[in-house]
């Protein structure tokens, strides 16, 4: 199925486990829906473009709460519940699939690896 973009969305892949990885998982999300405007023009003050920036930038710190998705800016944006900045991305939001791979992998504690 592909997006409104046209592009095909990026499946969220776990390990037996259940345990999102970022970079399989979650930085794939990132580099194509994201990182465009928070890269290394860094929008908002939030790079995206690498797991140390997404964790330390941005101009309402913290954008990840490890553990807690619900308290987590990134995800308040992107389920429109954020009352400080606008819903994200814009144009066309995420998949749902997607937006649940990030709320997961922060709810496991948003790891590197």
């Amino acid at each position: 199925t592909l997006t409104p973009s046209g592009a095909a969305p990026t499946p969220a892949i776990q390990a037996p486990d259940g345990k999102i990885n970022y970079s399989r998982d979650v930085e794939p999300i990132f580099n194509r829906a994201c990182v465009a405007c928070h890269g290394a023009a860094a929008m908002g003050g939030l790079n995206m473009s690498s797991y140390q920036a997404l964790m330390t930038t941005g101009v309402h710190k913290p954008v990840i709460v490890p553990g807690n998705s619900k308290q987590s800016l990134l995800y308040l944006t992107l389920v429109g519940e954020a009352r400080t900045v606008p819903n994200m991305p814009m144009g066309t939001p995420l998949a749902q699939k997607e937006i649940e791979t990030i709320a997961r992998w922060i709810d496991q504690g948003a790891a590197e690896r």
